[in-house]
């Protein structure tokens, strides 16, 4: 069952981060959810959170879903979390820069056991979705990641 959350968790970012895609470098209506004009949150973080909690709710009807922009412990399995932010990187989408995801973390009874990353654009990266789950390598799509235990040069 873990697999198939960490596929769907990759199948929901992709998806979610291709409709970013297409509101790239477009207007958008823009928010704030804190004072002085900090914290944006637009149409386009709105339109991934909505797909994304439908897309769960979709294949996981009982699931929890905890959204960024809004949605709070909505489903009847409280044991099981997905935990969302629909458009990390906000403020470079807003400004037209290539440097932004979505991020999709699964949680059951608090562990960590399923994430997926996906990366919808930048000129350093080809498009991509990073994710793992509990107990197995990383990935890059297909191919195993890893962290270097070097540390960059000074």
């Amino acid at each position: 069952m873990v697999q198939q959350i960490e596929v769907d968790a990759v199948r929901f970012a992709r998806e979610a981060g291709q409709m970013l895609r297409k509101r790239f470098r477009t207007a958008l209506e823009v928010e704030y959810k804190s004072r002085g004009n900090r914290d944006p949150v637009s149409i386009a973080d709105k339109e991934s959170e909505e797909f994304l909690t439908g897309a769960i709710h979709g294949a996981y009807p009982n699931h929890c879903v905890l959204g960024e922009e809004g949605h709070d412990l909505d489903g009847a399995d409280q044991d099981m979390l997905w935990v969302l932010d629909p458009l990390d990187g906000t403020v470079n989408f807003l400004n037209g820069l290539p440097f932004f995801a979505v991020s999709v973390g699964v949680l059951h009874r608090g562990t960590p056991i399923a994430a997926a990353i996906y990366v919808p654009a930048s000129p350093l990266v080809e498009e991509g979705a990073f994710h793992t789950r509990l107990g197995a390598p990383s990935y890059l799509e297909d191919a195993a990641i890893s962290v270097t235990l070097n540390p960059l040069p000074q």
